[in-house]
């Protein structure tokens, strides 16, 4: 586990990541062109089974506006203060579509590597890391888990964890991405009285994060201390798990949590 600094709304932080910019990188670009590859073969009017009332065409008009927001973001062109409005509604239809998402995919990646590594600008995640950091790393997993989400389109099901081709070291900077820095947000109802200790340990890993939630928020924490309940399973079926893109998450403990959590941690 490496450590980065960040100011995070005027207060240093020491905040943990899993991989740094010159492996976010790489994977982004293969995660962009993955996404676009099974876009284009499949129909565009084919339900997404893991984003219920989504067709591909709204998953793909929905990536490539999240792309050129976080571009602009990243460029210093954003001016906004809100939370993002999501402009996919203006996008093409049909073949100008898939165009104007590989446009904005390859605008991404290169805004990101040439911004500078003090690069300045918004972070919205719970102890997030420098804003290139940040940014390479949630496009990274936002676009993984709607490339998963394109899969689940294209074959009509939701992708086994095996078939996914998601590395250890990719799931589980997602996960902690997602444990620290996302489900501890105060936007999210998972709550819990009495508070209840919950576990996330992969077996493919010594990685372990241990979430408390109580009546009024969710804190997370690495390490070793005892819980209530445990999620196990490879670091692959966490993520998607966790993501509510997958079901091969075992329980030890109290299985209500993992109910509870997929009813009110709906990330898309």
């Amino acid at each position: 586990m490496r450590t980065s600094r960040s100011h995070h709304r005027g207060t240093l932080i020491s905040v943990p990541t899993s991989l740094e910019i010159d492996e976010l990188l790489p994977l982004l670009r293969r995660e962009t062109s993955l996404f676009g590859e099974i876009a284009r073969s499949t129909d565009p009017t084919a339900p997404v089974p893991t984003c219920p009332g989504w067709t591909m065409q709204d998953l793909v008009a929905h990536q490539a506006a999240v792309h050129r927001w976080a571009t602009d973001v990243v460029s210093g062109r954003w001016e906004g203060t809100s939370s993002y409005d999501d402009p996919a509604g203006a996008a093409p239809s049909g073949a100008a579509l898939l165009d104007w998402y590989g446009t904005g995919a390859q605008a991404l990646v290169a805004a990101l590597v040439a911004a500078p590594e003090d690069l300045e600008a918004l972070v919205f995640l719970r102890d997030a890391p420098p804003p290139r950091l940040f940014w390479a790393r949630r496009q990274l997993h936002e676009t993984t888990i709607h490339r998963i989400d394109a899969t689940a389109g294209a074959e009509q099901r939701t992708p086994l964890a095996a078939e996914c081709g998601i590395s250890v070291d990719h799931a589980l900077d997602g996960l902690d991405e997602l444990l620290v820095g996302n489900a501890t947000r105060r936007k999210w109802p998972l709550r819990s009285t009495p508070a209840v200790r919950l576990a996330v340990a992969p077996v493919d890993s010594p990685r372990r994060w241990i979430l408390t939630i109580g009546a009024d928020q969710v804190t997370t924490t690495v390490g070793d201390e005892s819980a209530d309940t445990t999620f196990r399973g490879t670091a692959a079926q966490l993520y998607l798990g966790l993501w509510n893109r997958g079901a091969e998450i075992a329980v030890t403990g109290d299985p209500k949590l993992l109910q509870q959590w997929r009813a009110q941690m709906r990330v898309l």
